[in-house]
C-alpha cells in the first residue's frame, strides 16, 4: 500500500467530483474513523481497509479527505443498497435452498416446531372456548373491574394489481385497572390434548345483516342538580391548578424545574395512586369498519362482554367514524345496548 495516504494530505478517497484545490481534513476521532472504514468494508475499497490492517486497537490513522468526497463515501443509503445487492448476490450463486426459511432455535432452545405446535394449541383452545362463548376475553381481563373498551380499524393495504382485494379489518383492546386482592375465577378453559398439529383452517363466517331503515336522533338527557355543582366545583379546581402551574413555570425558565401541563397535573393528584393498567386484545373482526355489520357486531359483543364480566355498564371509546355508526344503531334499538356508554375520541 502506498504510505502516502498515512502521512501527507492527500484524500484517501478523492471522488471524481473533487477539485484539486478543495480544503483537506482529517479524523476527527475513532468514532469518525470507524464510521469511514466501515462503508470501505462494505465498497470493498482496500486504501481503507489496508490501512486498518497496520493499526493497534482503537488507534486512529493520520489519513486525510475531502469533505464532499467522506459525504458520498458514506451515505447511508448508497451503503444500504450495495449490503442488499452483496446478499442477493451470495443468495444467488449459493442456491435458492442454501439459506433457511424458518428459525430452527429460539434463545430458549426450542424448536420452531414445536413452537408452532404450541401456537396451535393455545389457538385451538381459544376456538374451544368460542363455541361455549360468543366472546373470547383475554384470560388477564378480570370480572366485576370497570373496564374501558377501545375499537378502531386496522387496515392493511396490500399492493394489488388493480387496488382491490386488500384486507379490511377491525381490531379492539380491553382495559383495566392493575389491582391485588383475590380475583375471582372466570369460566375455565377447556383442556387441549397435546398432539403434533401445526396449522388451523377456520371458516370465515359472515356477519348478521343490519337493516338501518329510518334514522332516529338522540334522546334529551335529564341532568341532575347535584351533578352540575360536582361539575362546577371541578371546573374551579382545575382553573386554580392550572394558575398555580403557569406561575411556578415563570419563577425560573431557564433552568425549568416544573413538568408540563400533563406531568404537573399527574404529579399532583390527590390520594391516586399511578400504576400500569392491564391491556388485552380481543379477536379481530374481518369486515371493513365502514359497514353498519361491523358496527353492530362490536355492540353486540361488547353487551356480552358486559355480562360475561358481571357489569352494570361498559364504557368504549371510539374514533369519529365508528362512532357515527355506533350511535346511530342505539339510538335506534335503545332496548339493545341500554348499558353501553360510546365515548368519542381520538384512538390512536
Amino acid at each position: 500500500m502506498d504510505s502516502q495516504y498515512k502521512e501527507s494530505e492527500v484524500c484517501i478517497i478523492h471522488h471524481e467530483t473533487s477539485k484539486e484545490g478543495d480544503e483537506i481534513f482529517g479524523l476527527k476521532d475513532y468514532e469518525s474513523w470507524k464510521t469511514l472504514l466501515d462503508a470501505a468494508k462494505v465498497r470493498n475499497y482496500a486504501p481503507i481497509t489496508d490501512v486498518a490492517k497496520d493499526l493497534r486497537e482503537e488507534e486512529v490513522p493520520r489519513i486525510h479527505y475531502h469533505r464532499k468526497c467522506r459525504s458520498l463515501f458514506t451515505m447511508k443509503r448508497e451503503l444500504k443498497t450495495l449490503k442488499r445487492k452483496a446478499t442477493e448476490n451470495i443468495t444467488d450463486e449459493a442456491g435458492e435452498n442454501s439459506l433457511p426459511k424458518k428459525p430452527t432455535h429460539t434463545n430458549t432452545e426450542l424448536s420452531y416446531s414445536q413452537l408452532e405446535e404450541n401456537n396451535t394449541a393455545l389457538c385451538l383452545q381459544k376456538l374451544a372456548t368460542a363455541s361455549n362463548q360468543r366472546v373470547v376475553l383475554p384470560a388477564s381481563i378480570k370480572p366485576h373491574v370497570f373496564t374501558n373498551l377501545a375499537w378502531d380499524n386496522i387496515d392493511r393495504l396490500e399492493e394489488t394489481l388493480t387496488g382491490k382485494g386488500t384486507s379490511h379489518r377491525v381490531n379492539g383492546i380491553v382495559v383495566q385497572a392493575n389491582f391485588y386482592g383475590p380475583h375471582l375465577s372466570r369460566t375455565d378453559f377447556p383442556h387441549i390434548e397435546k398432539q403434533k398439529q401445526r396449522s388451523v383452517t377456520i371458516e370465515d363466517q359472515g356477519l348478521e345483516v343490519y337493516v338501518a331503515g329510518a334514522r332516529v336522533g338522540p334522546q334529551p338527557l335529564p341532568t341532575r342538580e347535584h351533578y352540575i355543582q360536582e361539575t362546577k366545583e371541578a371546573a374551579l379546581l382545575a382553573r386554580k391548578k392550572t394558575m398555580v402551574w403557569a406561575l411556578a413555570r415563570q419563577t425560573d425558565p431557564e433552568n425549568q424545574t416544573i413538568p408540563s401541563w400533563t406531568g404537573f397535573n399527574i404529579s399532583t393528584r390527590d390520594q391516586e395512586p399511578i400504576s400500569q393498567d392491564i391491556v388485552g386484545y380481543l379477536p379481530t373482526i374481518n369486515s371493513p369498519a365502514t359497514e353498519l355489520n361491523t358496527v353492530f357486531e362490536i355492540l353486540k359483543q361488547l353487551e356480552l362482554m358486559r355480562k360475561e364480566l358481571h357489569l352494570e355498564t361498559i364504557v368504549v371509546v371510539m374514533d369519529q367514524a365508528l362512532y357515527a355508526k355506533a350511535a346511530e344503531i342505539t339510538w335506534k334499538h335503545r332496548e339493545w345496548f341500554p348499558n353501553i356508554l360510546l365515548w368519542a375520541a381520538v384512538a390512536h
